[in-house]
């Protein structure tokens, strides 16, 4: 199978075009061609590139807004999947906060022994503030980054331009 693919120029003099073959699993680039070559029906073809695209433009167009509708259904399931997924990380980072600072995870007997090292004593005492001061930013958190994780996922705008045309015949012909 022969493919000719034609790069859609702003400038109708200046498209151009690709012979491409495609055999036994392997892409060969068979020869670049320009606005002079001299086989006729690439010629014709070259001519004709600018009219057979505005042919389908409208057609390319409506299938690149069902597309783009696909893609960002796709997007708005993803992102609502990663906003819930950060929601239960920030819940059950709280909820062991919570259990530590009730005591039930990280006092340890701590405080209570005199034999026990100061240092040790100070790190627990630093746990235990940093943990106090997390707790109302998780709440933070969760009443923001749920929604800031979905809205990275939000499709705001979408371009499509026509950059290409491929035309494809057999080998025999």
């Amino acid at each position: 199978m022969l493919t000719l693919g034609i790069d859609l120029a702003s400038q109708n003099e200046n498209t151009a075009a690709c012979l491409v073959e495609w055999s036994g699993g392997e892409v060969i680039l068979r020869e670049l061609l320009d606005r002079g070559s001299d086989d006729e029906l690439v010629a014709r073809i070259l001519r004709s590139a600018a009219g057979d695209q505005r042919a389908l433009e409208a057609h390319l167009r409506r299938r690149a807004v069902v597309r783009t509708e696909i893609a960002r259904t796709k997007l708005q399931v993803r992102g609502a999947a990663e906003a819930e997924a950060m929601r239960v990380v920030l819940e059950t980072q709280r909820e062991s906060i919570r259990k530590a600072l009730a005591g039930t995870q990280l006092a340890l007997g701590l405080g209570d022994d005199p034999a026990l090292d100061e240092a040790q004593k100070q790190q627990w005492k630093d746990d235990r503030e940093f943990l106090k001061r997390r707790l109302p930013q998780i709440d933070e958190e969760l009443a923001t980054e749920p929604e800031r994780i979905r809205a990275l996922y939000e499709d705001r705008q979408y371009h499509v331009e026509i950059v290409g045309i491929v035309y494809l015949w057999p080998a025999t012909s």
